[in-house]
């Protein structure tokens, strides 16, 4: 399950790209060590149906920090559907990045207005403060001239 080509891909990142949704189950199933690095890059494309086969098939597996770091990706790009499918998988809205932002104040940072309600919906805090200077997520919006956010 974690054999890799000699360029280093492991086999879990070409069924990915090549859209082998059943693949990436049957690998992930089978104990690949490349599943968290997959939900990372997927939590930051478009690449919906990927994220889904990863989640599904990784049920219990995926551990939750890892949930959460790819929740965090995810809303700093601004991938609403990927924030929802995280969500839903258990990642927690509460997570930090290393200097102390949530998925909130980054995607509030960013600009990332439906993300940022999706977050919202999904019951995260949205007046905690956090990162350099305790920043709020409005705040940071405001700080960022991201009106569209702020309104």
């Amino acid at each position: 399950a974690d054999h890799v080509t000699a360029a280093g891909v492991s086999a879990l990142v070409l069924a990915a790209r090549h859209g082998h949704r059943e693949l990436i189950e049957l690998l992930i199933k089978a104990g690949t060590s490349h599943a968290g690095e997959l939900l990372m890059r997927t939590a930051a494309s478009a690449q919906m149906d990927v994220l889904l086969a990863l989640v599904k098939a990784g049920g219990g597996m995926i551990d939750v920090d890892v949930l959460g770091s790819a929740l965090l990706t995810a809303a700093a790009h601004g991938q609403r559907s990927a924030v929802s499918v995280l969500v839903n998988a258990g990642a927690s809205v509460f997570k930090q990045d290393a200097s102390g932002l949530s998925p909130l104040m980054l995607a509030s940072g960013n600009g990332h207005v439906d993300t940022v309600r999706a977050l919202i919906k999904a019951s995260a805090p949205v007046n905690a403060p956090g990162g350099p200077g305790a920043n709020t997520p409005l705040s940071l919006a405001a700080r960022n001239g991201r009106a569209d956010v702020v309104a």
